[in-house]
């Protein structure tokens, strides 16, 4: 059997990617030298496999720019329709709406994306190498020193870059701490943010749901349990966007420090998005002893697909994260 030639199989791979939406209308392809150097191929075969693609159309060539996808929609020789490049799994939705009440996703037509282009390139300016490295189990000390600075700041909160773990998400942070109080019974908000239930589901644990109310969670279902963990998103509660007052905010504070078992998970996430006004202090402002575990992510601040989430221990409980034998994996 002869055997093929690389430029031919290399023309082949590129053009099956280009008819099954592996790239896009206008994308910008890679430049001969580029993928030379990526595939370890010669210069010749690079340029023999594009000349075919340059003349079955399914690239075109912009001088001193490089090499752009075609609109193989409009080409003769391919008949390409939604199925060839869509599973029937993933349909694309072509309705055009005014309003899109989608929970995990931001407005991405006003994401500062020249700013942050910035910002990214004078991170890199300087060799980061110990970005290659395997880094601190609790992240980044230099993030970890930015995201104190900055909860001070915009929340009030007070704590030690020690105290602050990063994670990948919320879940996966709720999952650590439902570890580390696994001897503990929670009470939860009724509606509640679906991960908490389902991280106390999965693992098991016993809870009870407290109504909630205009003002924040019913005080009265907290004071009448046994149980000794609130969690709760005071700030704006998933999903009734009800903020808890002040009183509440006292008295729970309070129920906390009547017991060493007692700790409050303050879920504050969306925190920083009001439409007036400067935002309310996070309740671990208002702790003078301890007790408040602070949770929140920047999937909204900044993008859903960042995966950064982070927590605020209190030093009491610091010591049982330290000693958990499966932390160097988180």
């Amino acid at each position: 059997m002869k055997k093929q030639k690389l430029y031919i199989a290399l023309y082949e791979q590129l053009k099956n990617q280009i008819i099954e939406g592996q790239y896009q209308t206008q994308d910008k392809f890679p430049s001969k030298r580029q993928l030379s150097e990526h595939l370890s191929l010669s210069h010749t075969t690079i340029e023999h496999a594009y000349q075919l693609l340059l003349d079955e159309g399914f690239i075109y060539s912009k001088p001193r720019s490089g090499y752009y996808v075609s609109d193989i929609q409009s080409l003769p020789v391919i008949n390409v329709n939604s199925s060839s490049i869509e599973t029937e799994a993933n349909p694309i939705d072509t309705n055009q709406y005014k309003y899109a009440f989608n929970l995990a996703e931001i407005d991405a037509e006003y994401f500062p994306l020249n700013l942050f282009r910035k910002f990214a390139k004078e991170a890199f300016e300087d060799n980061e190498l110990a970005l290659l490295e395997k880094g601190d189990i609790q992240g980044e000390l230099n993030l970890r020193q930015q995201i104190a600075h900055y909860l001070f700041n915009s929340r009030g909160v007070s704590c030690h870059p020690n105290q602050i773990i990063i994670g990948s998400s919320t879940e996966q942070l709720l999952n650590m701490i439902t570890d580390i109080l696994k001897t503990s019974s929670f009470i939860i908000e009724k509606p509640s943010y679906p991960p908490i239930k389902h991280v106390l589901d999965k693992n098991n644990h016993n809870y009870i749901q407290a109504t909630v109310e205009k003002d924040g969670i019913n005080m009265t279902d907290v004071l009448n349990s046994n149980n000794d963990i609130v969690y709760i998103t005071p700030s704006h509660q998933f999903p009734t966007g009800y903020v808890m007052n002040l009183k509440k905010r006292t008295q729970l504070i309070k129920w906390a420090h009547q017991k060493h078992s007692r700790y409050i998970i303050e879920d504050d996430y969306d925190s920083e998005f009001r439409y007036y006004g400067k935002p309310i202090p996070a309740l671990q402002s208002l702790d003078k002893k301890d007790k408040v575990i602070y949770i929140s992510t920047f999937s909204k601040s900044l993008y859903p697909s960042c995966r950064i989430a982070y927590i605020v221990l209190p030093q009491t409980l610091l010591q049982s994260y330290l000693s958990m034998p499966y932390k160097e994996s988180n």
